[in-house]
């Protein structure tokens, strides 16, 4: 492996966890606001919890669940409690570009690796 190679690995790898990190805050963030603005959305979509989030009242398997069906959910659909609330449209458009810049960094090493 070369010194550059070593250099793109240490910096891909450096991009990969800052985004991982901000991504899940995001989402926290998202899962937070729905639960506190849109009770019953939260109910609707299993009571979702994040990774550092969680309510009060739950806090089980099934939320944690839950919170992945969720986060996948919305990457490629807006509900529609976000489109009313300009704050959550914020934290969405910032999950969606934290998982591109993610989807771009994993496979920016995949190829690093791929074509030795």
């Amino acid at each position: 492996m070369t010194n550059l190679q070593i250099i793109l690995l240490i910096l891909v790898a450096v991009l990969f966890i800052g985004i991982s990190i901000y991504s899940v805050i995001r989402f926290d963030k998202l899962i937070s606001l729905e639960y506190e603005t849109n009770r019953e959305a939260w109910i609707a979509d299993g009571k979702p919890m994040g990774s550092f989030w969680w309510a009060p009242e739950e806090s089980s398997y099934q939320n944690a669940i839950a919170g992945q069906h969720f986060k996948l959910k919305v990457i490629f659909k807006t509900p529609d409690w976000i489109n009313q609330n300009e704050v959550a449209k914020g934290y969405l458009r910032q999950l969606r570009i934290a998982a591109l810049i993610w989807s771009i960094a994993g496979f920016s090493f995949f190829l690093l690796f791929a074509f030795q």
